[in-house]
């Protein structure tokens, strides 16, 4: 699917149903989706609250978790609610 052959209202519906994490990963395809993923969701990237990063010493692992004005502070660190993992490979057999 080319994301650039819809009309803006289309473009901005797509981008509005997507998680961060995916629009993250897309805007890391050109400078032009960059710019489109900045323009359509500036509002919704308005509502962040915080980034945060909690590291697990157990697992040697680094977990990214953006918390909006929908996210309650009890939820944030659930199982399946952080966008990204930092794992350190050199630990790996």
């Amino acid at each position: 699917m080319i994301l650039s052959k819809y009309p803006l209202v289309v473009q901005k519906e797509i981008l509005d149903h997507m998680i961060y994490v995916d629009l993250l990963r897309l805007s890391f395809m050109s400078k032009n989706m960059k710019k489109l993923v900045a323009l359509a969701q500036k509002k919704r990237f308005k509502s962040i609250r915080s980034i945060e990063y909690h590291y697990d010493r157990k697992d040697g692992k680094c977990r990214v978790y953006i918390l909006d004005e929908h996210t309650p502070d009890n939820k944030k660190r659930l199982s399946g609610t952080w966008i990204m993992e930092i794992v350190d490979r050199s630990q790996d057999g």
